[in-house]
């Protein structure tokens, strides 16, 4: 039978050892917290071109693709909390300050590059967005971020596409969209996006382009639009192009 002074050096243990394991809770929790606030203070420093290696905009749009690629995953596992993604949100949304920039319209190889490595930047960017704010039951939309109404569970949790096909056309109907949304300013014309896309669709060769300006073409038709010489052009690629495999 043990005594009153054994007792209690057991029950002196156990509450070190609660201690011990709470301090090293907070220690971690600290590191985890001090690593997402680097990581946001890297994506600010991007975004902003605090850095002299950040000044050049290629350069720029290239590493922020290398932060998405690497420094987002690691956001989306150290357990984002509201404020931390508003941060987030609040800095990538930037990109769309470049939608009026001059190279997004010229087709000139540099403003080509450019466009390529934005579109990508902003693609990356509202994937990794809708990723992590799921994961706080949110919705990432044009408006910010708003309570989800489907309480976390993912439209592909109850309704499986299981049709490889079908995805694909979903992906390049959602890439219309965020080009139609984030891409292109407002007040330019559909006919004057049927135009630039229709004299990118050679530099690009990307079978998302090409569906993209098929979908732009059948439209403006349906609205009665005069898109006869957009039409030409749009064969002639078709032509040119041949049985050539494009990319998505």
């Amino acid at each position: 039978m043990m005594n009153s002074g054994k007792i209690n050096k057991l029950k002196l243990q156990t509450m070190l050892e609660k201690v011990e394991e709470h301090l090293k809770a907070l220690a971690q929790y600290e590191l985890d917290r001090r690593g997402v606030f680097a990581i946001i203070q890297r994506l600010t420093s991007i975004i902003g071109a605090q850095e002299k290696e950040y000044w050049v905009l290629e350069d720029r749009f290239a590493e922020l693709e290398n932060w998405l690629k690497a420094d987002a995953p690691e956001l989306l596992n150290a357990g984002l909390d509201m404020p931390t993604l508003q941060r987030v949100v609040d800095e990538l949304e930037k990109l769309k300050g470049f939608s009026n920039a001059r190279w997004t319209r010229d087709s000139d190889e540099k403003s080509l590059k450019l466009r390529k490595l934005w579109e990508t930047n902003i693609s990356m960017a509202q994937t990794f967005l809708r990723k992590a704010a799921r994961k706080l039951n949110l919705e990432y939309t044009p408006l910010g971020l708003v309570e989800s109404a489907s309480s976390g569970v993912k439209l592909q949790d109850s309704k499986p596409i299981i049709d490889s096909i079908r995805n694909e056309y979903l992906q390049l109907i959602r890439y219309q969209e965020e080009m139609l949304t984030n891409f292109y300013e407002p007040s330019l014309t559909m006919v004057g996006i049927l135009d630039n896309e229709i004299k990118n669709l050679k530099q690009s060769g990307r079978a998302r382009d090409e569906f993209f300006a098929a979908n732009l073409l059948y439209f403006l038709k349906l609205k009665e639009y005069s898109v006869q010489p957009y039409v030409q052009k749009f064969q002639d690629y078709v032509k040119e192009r041949g049985s050539k495999k494009v990319n998505v």
